[in-house]
């Protein structure tokens, strides 16, 4: 017969384990007392410079003209945009972000300025910027299709008959935690005979951020949490392990057999099976038993005799079925 083994390591386990958490813990909590709030700035700041170029015409000796005039429609092509942004830092930050051109067109009625229609489209496809420095700065150049947009405001205009204004906006948005936010823009108006652009842009705009600098005692701490983990982890598995160890060959088979066939089997708190009227027939294996339950369509009834010996029954009208297992029949396979 199989020995049990024991696992003298086990409270020597534990109390490491205990030990470096209650370290952790004084640690982590003197930390607390230590941590001081550091603060430093950022300085934000953006542009937009543009420049509108024409069809052919018999008028205008320029391509394109500059800023800040009042713009024919008829005669647009295209809008040459160029958009900054930059944010100066007071100490080298890790910048992780997204940023993208969107172009927003809005639609709303004259009388109550309420939104009719809107509609956005992505004209510069998203970008990631990734580094760590005091200064991020984007510039970005596109080119606005000025008559698609136009378009689509007068068709809507025309087929719904409604007295609107429309307007489009195209800026440089960035993404940071799944939050967009747009820093440079300018703003065209449409549907009309002339139209003028304005801008959107930033200028210093000053932020105090706090961060929390990180000292000796919270790095031990966290080290010592870190240490009670992986020996609490190390301890559980070890207990794991011995707890199967720690059975006999008929205890492991025993175990295997109530848990495969747990849905057929039925516990007997009782330490016998009536045999009145009934014939006895004892089979070799369990599995010779389970052959005969799947036939007859019985529950197998398990009987606990004593700590090393178990018996199985399935009951038919005139026939008991039985199956003995015991801690001798691994022994003598030994």
């Amino acid at each position: 017969m199989n020995k049990k083994r024991k696992l003298k390591t086990t409270p020597k386990l534990i109390i490491r384990a205990s030990l470096y958490l209650l370290i952790g813990i004084v640690f982590l909590i003197i930390s607390v007392f230590y941590t001081n709030m550091k603060t430093y700035t950022s300085s934000e700041n953006s542009t937009a410079e543009y420049s509108v170029c024409l069809k052919k015409n018999n008028y205008y000796k320029e391509g394109c003209l500059t800023e800040g005039m009042e713009y024919l429609s008829q005669l647009t092509d295209e809008i040459r945009l160029t958009l900054k942004y930059d944010n100066v830092y007071s100490k080298d930050i890790d910048s992780d972000f997204k940023y993208y051109i969107k172009a927003n067109v809005n639609i709303s009625n004259a009388d109550t300025g309420k939104t009719l229609y809107k509609t956005e489209d992505i004209i510069q496809k998203t970008k990631s910027y990734n580094k760590k420095a005091k200064v991020v700065t984007l510039t970005e150049e596109v080119k606005v299709d000025y008559n698609k947009y136009n378009k689509l405001v007068n068709e809507y205009i025309s087929k719904y008959g409604v007295t609107s204004n429309a307007t489009l906006d195209v800026g440089l948005y960035i993404e940071e935690d799944k939050v967009a936010k747009e820093v440079s823009s300018i703003q065209i108006g449409l549907a009309k005979q002339t139209y003028n652009i304005t801008k959107d842009t930033i200028k210093d705009n000053r932020v105090d951020i706090k961060a929390s600098n990180l000292n000796i005692f919270s790095i031990i701490g966290a080290v010592f949490m870190a240490l009670a983990l992986v020996v609490g982890l190390y301890t559980v598995i070890r207990l794991v392990a011995v707890k199967d160890a720690d059975l006999t060959e008929y205890e492991k088979e025993l175990r295997r057999i109530l848990t495969e066939y747990d849905r057929v089997i039925v516990d007997s708190n009782s330490k016998k099976i009536s045999l009145i009227n009934k014939e006895l027939v004892e089979v070799k294996s369990f599995l010779e038993l389970v052959d005969v339950r799947d036939t007859i369509e019985k529950p197998i009834v398990h009987l606990t005799i004593n700590q090393d010996k178990s018996e199985f029954y399935v009951q038919d009208e005139k026939i008991v079925y039985k199956f003995t297992m015991s801690e001798d029949d691994f022994s003598e396979e030994l």
